[in-house]
């Protein structure tokens, strides 16, 4: 298909197609599609849209094999060709901006043109070479300005112009200037793009072509392989009915022809068969979102409409339903099957296309997600089983399921939600109306299983099922009458029973059942609190010997029955004169504690002693008890008569005795028979352990009875105390240390035996309680090892010197850690512990001085003491505070050179009139330092030439000085500090140039840049000395000239001394003075040097020769340059201005006015560029001005002198480019001249 647009009128036919062309050739030439260069008329030029970033069927690069010259990329390449109509220059613009107007965003554009070409197709692209470019521009420039200085005519072009700025927009090419013109023939009528047509709606085609005198239409015929000519078809336009490629001949009246061809394809249009269905879903977790299949809805939006011609694709909104085109990146729900919404309540748009989606239909369906309700599930309903039915055995009773509803929806909205119940699961999932269970239910099995379904009112298929089950728990079985005998402790016939002791005689399942006593068998059914016996193990019988209660007996189920219970007390058989003693030593056996006066019996012997009381032949049953309430009770018995401990009852126990005949429980005897004693032990006194410190690290000799008073404490009985190397020498007392002991290991650990020695007869008796759990240690400790000290040794001003003790610490200590030192200054003070309160700060107030320092072991407060001696040196005589040096700064940088040597007479007392201190240079040794720790310490960082220093810290610093005696024994020396001062340069500066500006007879105008030379110095600190010259020389100062400030009167060099009159200091600065004259108007002319309507109008400022300086230039508000001419200079009123380098002065001169015509105006009422005109000078006179329109209509006559407003007729024209031509006379020479502007609103 040729790139062509349908027309009626030649001449309207370019219109239409520069202001709404989409098309644009994306390569130079192509031989398979329309994608080629596209013709140019510069009559008309052309406005398109660009490709760009946004348009994924834009080309984004050019192709390969072109020399693009400057082009260093180009993207997006829009391809155009041109013929050459008129011989001659042409000028073109290009511009680029984001709206069609050319009004908005302004985007960077670029170009490259080759030729000239005798075609527009054989030259791409071998052709487009560097040698055949003709302009190029690769600015960052939004408008281009494109030229072809000398074509011929019938030579083609080719133009590449390029969207650097990739955003969209539009571009608009036209030709602005120049003296050729291209033809406009190249665009012939054409029929347009290829058509696909959905339906049978006919297609007209017109070809109207201005000069066309005969039109011939065809249709390619495809068994032949070529075009048919349809027979009487001979007017500009054809209705097309059918598909198929169609072809018109045009023919002008020179017999001139073109031919163009179009595909028309007719298409059968898809119909949505059958609304498709809403989708739903249940909602599992609550956040609307689910996955569902929207293909359900394929088949039927297709109905029968064959899926091999028609598809259905589906989308997220009507306008990708609109616009899918079945490219890769078009919008589309690419897994419509599993599809997710984004939304509960969402509109999926469906599409049905034909396999190249030319003709489609669209609809729309919902998707709702609905929730899902929770199942919660009930609890279990249990009952007991009862009478109702005539049997409280079978397992069957009525149940109420009125609340169960309730218990699944929990805090679910129940206007929502609907619960019913079902015998089955089968009918629960079903939910048919009428399978549902009543209210009031009787089971049909025990267990039985119900189920619950709860659904979404607005949605049955969303609901979820539970279970829960129907229980009938049965009675318990028991005996209706039983009798508990007892004894009685007295003989009133009232004895306590436990009751619980009648719960296995009821039942044979009493261990899983509760049992509660009650006065009377109604209160046991009704479970009555008010008769209930709450003490049923410790209950008394209301009426002596006989008396009758009720038991209630409930499964865990609370299920129950009631019995009757006989209570029967007897008389006691047992003596009352019958006991029995027990008695033992505490222990530590089982708690580990022998003071607590409990230990372990056996008293199993009690059963056969208490057994020979009665007469032989009996089912005895004898148990034991630690109180009366258990023995009556049968509750809490002692198990294991072998094994007992009196935990109860520490030190004495007492213990009941009951008999019962095993036969019937009957109680035969009852009493306090049996006595348990626990004796106690001596107490266990904690001992220390025995310390003592030797010299000897390990052993030391003790006497151990010095403990005896911490083994007996406070205890006032007789005791038996002795000492063993073992604990088992002291439980068996065997090996007793008797006298002085030597310990035979360090630490070595001392048993001790104390016995309680009951008869006094100071003998370790055996039936005598003893303690052998007592043990100390004996323990031998070293006394620290402390090192005598080397004596501290200080310089000091006076006798009165204070001493860091601690100096000697670590050498004392040999670096130990654990010994404390303590000193004194005599043995006495030792004796009485009168320690040195500060150490650290210790005032001597003698030279000499011996001080005792006693070292004590932090581990184990052992101690040693050694001798510390003090040694006081005093200082020599030395001035401390020497005068300061100073002298003048070098180089004004804060810096001198001083002989510090010379302090050296003041430190030594050599310089005051007092004889008396004065000190010998010959006794000391001395050096000069920049640091006081390099002086401290006495290292060779010396100064290395103190008779010439240079300070390194500016205008004040500190060195110091160190003075040692040479005197043997004598180390103390001085560090003394000596301050330098650097006397600073008077500080000031002068111009490097000051000028004279003079009139051209010498006259003196004045001095710039200040009127005179000026130090800006405080004559009252210093003293001024102006000189003639480049040096401050003697015979070169200017009488009289004292001041800060002089006033030069010729041009010249000039120096000034300045001194400053405290320190002396001194500087001397240098200045030029030269001569410059302003510029005189008289002295210089301007010329315009180009036309009218130049393309790079110039001026020249011409010079007289007779003029003195040097001078600038500059036009209107430009920068200032040094040449005289200036380019490029645009239409309309100018001023040259004039000054001399040196400025002492500027005239402006004025300009003939620039005659050029404005590129654009804006008549929309804001006061700026609201009309159209142009305007003459002394040299060019407009005759006339034409305005036309693109179409070459003509909209307005100027006339010479009148301007445009942007209308027509009265009405508003909209923004566009528009054709002028100007008549005019320049220089008496009659001239025309042609270009377009832009009308922008």
């Amino acid at each position: 298909m040729s790139k062509r647009i349908p027309v009626s009128i030649l001449f309207l036919s370019f219109f239409i197609y520069t202001n709404f062309s989409i098309a644009q050739g994306s390569v130079c030439a192509d031989s398979i599609g329309d994608n080629g260069a596209d013709p140019f008329c510069s009559t008309t030029g052309i406005v398109f849209p660009n490709c760009n970033s946004t348009n994924s069927s834009c080309v984004n690069s050019s192709e390969i094999g072109p020399n693009y010259g400057c082009l260093t990329t180009q993207p997006f390449p829009a391809w155009y060709y041109l013929q050459i109509d008129d011989t001659g220059a042409l000028t073109f613009r290009i511009s680029q901006s984001t709206n069609e107007d050319g009004t908005g965003t302004q985007l960077d554009v670029d170009f490259i043109c080759y030729g000239p070409f005798a075609d527009p197709v054989s030259p791409c692209t071998a052709e487009l070479t560097a040698g055949n470019t003709v302009d190029c521009s690769y600015s960052p420039d939004a408008v281009e300005a494109m030229n072809i200085p000398a074509a011929t005519a019938g030579e083609f072009y080719l133009v590449l112009i390029t969207n650097f700025s990739e955003q969209p927009g539009f571009i608009n090419f036209q030709q602005t200037g120049g003296t050729g013109s291209t033809d406009c023939s190249i665009l012939e009528a054409a029929l347009g793009p290829n058509q696909d047509i959905c339906g049978s709606d006919p297609v007209v085609l017109d070809g109207t072509s201005d000069g066309a005198i005969r039109y011939e239409w065809s249709v390619y015929n495809e068994t032949t392989m070529v075009f048919d000519i349809i027979s009487g078809e001979i007017s500009p336009t054809y209705t097309v009915t059918t598909s198929g490629r169609y072809q018109l001949l045009i023919e002008d009246v020179d017999g001139n022809t073109e031919v163009d061809e179009v595909v028309i394809t007719f298409y059968t249009p898809p119909i949505i068969a059958n609304t498709p269905q809403n989708l739903s879903a249940c909602d599992d977790d609550e956040n609307g979102i689910e996955t569902f299949d929207l293909t359900q809805n394929t088949s039927v939006i297709l109905g029968a409409q064959d899926p091999t011609e028609f598809t259905v694709t589906y989308h997220f909104t009507q306008e990708d339903a609109e616009n899918y085109t079945g490219a890769a990146g078009d919008n589309i729900i690419t897994d419509p099957d599993n599809f997710v919404n984004t939304v509960a309540d969402q509109v999926v748009w469906a599409r049905i296309g034909g396999t190249n989606q030319i003709c489609f239909e669209i609809t729309s369906f919902m998707l709702r997600v609905y929730e899902n309700p929770v199942a919660n599930v009930p609890m279990d309903i249990e009952l007991c089983d009862n009478v109702l039915d005539g049997n409280d055995t079978n397992g069957v009773v009525e149940f109420d399921l009125s609340n169960i509803a309730s218990e699944v929806l929990g805090t679910q909205n129940s206007a929502g939600f609907l619960v019913s119940l079902y015998a089955s699961q089968a009918d629960a999932d079903a939910g048919v109306l009428g399978t549902e269970l009543p209210n009031n239910y009787t089971n049909i099995a025990n267990p039985q299983t119900i189920y619950a379904r709860i659904e979404n009112v607005s949605e049955q298929s969303c609901y979820e099922t539970t279970s829960f089950q129907l229980i009938v728990n049965p009675l318990p079985v028991v005996v209706p009458v039983v009798s508990l005998l007892q004894c009685d402790d007295d003989t009133d016939g009232i004895s306590l029973f436990n009751l619980s002791e009648a719960n296995t005689l009821i039942s044979s399942n009493a261990a899983n059942e509760f049992f509660s006593y009650y006065l009377t068998e109604t209160a046991a059914i009704n479970a009555d609190p008010a008769d209930q016996i709450i003490n049923f193990t410790t209950y008394p019988n209301p009426i002596p010997i006989n008396s009758t209660v009720f038991s209630r007996i409930e499964t865990d189920k609370g299920c129950f029955r009631t019995a009757q219970v006989d209570l029967v007390v007897s008389a006691t058989q047992i003596p009352a004169g019958f006991g029995l003693s027990y008695r033992t030593c505490d222990n530590i056996d089982v708690d580990n504690d022998d003071a607590n006066g409990i230990a372990t019996f056996d008293f199993s012997d009690a059963t056969s002693q208490v057994t020979a009381l009665y007469p032989s032949g009996q089912n005895l049953v004898i148990t034991y008890y630690e109180n009366l309430a258990d023995a009556l009770a049968e509750e809490n018995a002692i198990v294991d008569p072998t094994n007992h401990r009196n935990d109860a009852s520490p030190f004495i126990q007492n213990l009941y005795v009951r008999v019962d005949d095993g036969t019937n429980n009957g109680c035969l005897g009852l009493g306090q028979h049996i006595q348990l004693e626990v004796v106690g032990l001596p107490e266990n006194n904690s001992v220390t352990d025995f310390v003592l410190c030797s010299d000897d690290p390990n052993q030391a000799t003790f006497d151990l009875t010095e403990k005896d008073v911490e083994v007996i404490g406070f205890q006032a009985g007789a005791l038996l105390v002795s000492y063993h190397r073992t604990q088992n020498e002291a439980i068996n007392n065997t090996g007793q240390i008797t006298g002085a002991f030597m310990n035979e290991s360090n630490p070595q650990t001392i048993w001790v035996r104390v016995q309680s020695d009951d008869n006094n007869n100071g003998a370790a008796d055996v039936d005598e309680c003893f303690r052998s759990t007592i043990s100390f240690d004996l323990e031998v400790l070293h006394n620290p090892e402390l090192i005598n000290p080397d004596p501290i040794s200080l310089c000091s001003d006076q006798v009165d010197t204070v001493y860091n003790l601690t100096l000697r610490e670590d050498q004392i200590t040999g670096g130990a850690t654990n010994i404390v030192l303590s000193y004194y200054e005599s043995q006495n003070d030792v004796d009485n512990d009168n320690v040195i309160p500060n150490p650290a700060s210790y005032l001597s107030t003698t030279l000499t001085r011996d001080l005792i320092v006693v070292g004590r072991d932090t581990d184990n407060s052992c101690f040693s003491s050694v001798t510390l001696q003090l040694r006081t040196t005093l200082y020599d005589d030395f001035d401390l505070s020497p005068t300061s040096l100073e002298t003048c700064e070098s180089d004004q940088e804060g810096v001198g050179i001083f002989d510090l040597t010379l302090t050296v007479q003041d430190i030594l007392n050599l310089n005051d009139a007092d004889i008396s201190n004065d000190l010998s240079i010959s006794d000391y040794d001395i050096d000069y330092y920049e640091s006081m720790q390099d002086a401290e310490l006495g290292n060779t960082n010396t100064i290395s030439s103190p008779s010439a220093y240079q300070n390194v810290q500016i205008f004040n610093q500190v060195v110091y000085v160190r003075v040692d005696p040479l005197a043997m024994g004598n180390d103390c020396f001085r560090v003394i500090p000596v301050q330098l001062i650097v006397n600073a340069l008077p500080d000031f500066t002068l111009e490097e140039e000051y000028v004279l500006c003079l009139e051209n007879d010498g006259v003196i105008i004045n001095l710039i840049p200040t009127d005179v030379i000026d130090t800006n110095l405080d004559d009252t600190v210093y003293d001024f000395q102006w000189y003639v010259g480049a040096t401050a020389a003697t015979g070169n100062e200017i009488p009289g000239e004292i001041e800060p400030t002089y006033n030069p009167t010729t041009a010249g060099q000039y120096a000034v001394l300045v001194t400053n009159n405290s320190t002396m200091c001194v500087s001397v600065v240098v200045t030029t003075v030269v001569e410059s004259y302003p510029p005189q108007i008289e002295d210089f002319t301007v010329e315009l040097l180009s036309g009218a309507f130049s393309d790079n109008a110039t001026i020249e400022v011409m010079v007289d020769s007779d003029a003195i300086g040097d001078y600038e230039y500059r036009l209107d508000t430009s920068d200032w340059q040094s040449s005289p001419v200036f380019t490029r200079v645009t239409r309309g009123e100018h001023f040259v201005y004039v000054r001399d380098v040196f400025m002492c002065g500027e005239i402006e001169l004025p300009v003939e006015f620039v005659v050029d015509y404005p590129r654009y105006f804006t008549p929309n009422g804001d006061g700026f560029h609201e009309s159209w005109g142009i305007v003459g000078n002394d040299n060019v006179q407009i005759n006339g001005i034409l305005i036309f329109n693109r179409s070459g209509k003509l909209l307005k006559d100027l006339g010479s002198l009148g301007t445009w407003d942007g209308t027509y007729n009265g009405n508003l024209l909209p923004s566009s480019e528009y054709w002028f031509k100007v008549r005019y006379t320049e220089n008496g020479v009659m001239k025309e001249f042609n270009a377009s502007f832009s009308l922008i609103r």
